[in-house]
C-alpha cells in the first residue's frame, strides 16, 4: 500500500533511520516541538537505512556527498537546522 508517514528526527549531526525500501523523501518540520521527517512509500516493501544530516546554520557541511531534503525553523524560528540525505 502506498502512502505518506512520519519519522521522527533527534537533533544529532548524523542519525540512521529505517524506512520502507525506495521511499521517497518529501519534507522535514517541527510538529509540537519535535523534529520529524515526511516520506511517500510502499509499506509492503522491506526496511532500509538511510543517513540523515542535521546542520545548524554556520555550522560544516558533512564532507560526503549529500542531498538537501528541507530547513526546520524551530522555537519560532530561534534555531534553524538544514537536513540532508546522504547519497
Amino acid at each position: 500500500m502506498n502512502t505518506i508517514w512520519k519519522q521522527r528526527l533527534e537533533v544529532e549531526t548524523e542519525q540512521t533511520i529505517e524506512i520502507p525500501e525506495g521511499s521517497k523523501l518529501l519534507t522535514v518540520g517541527e510538529q509540537n516541538g519535535i523534529m520529524y521527517i515526511w516520506f511517500s512509500c510502499n509499506t509492503e516493501n522491506p526496511k532500509r537505512d538511510r543517513t540523515i544530516f542535521i546542520i545548524g546554520t554556520g555550522d560544516d557541511l558533512p564532507y560526503y556527498d549529500v542531498s538537501y531534503i528541507g530547513t526546520i525553523f524551530q522555537y519560532s524560528g530561534r534555531l534553524v537546522f538544514h537536513v540532508y540525505e546522504k547519497c
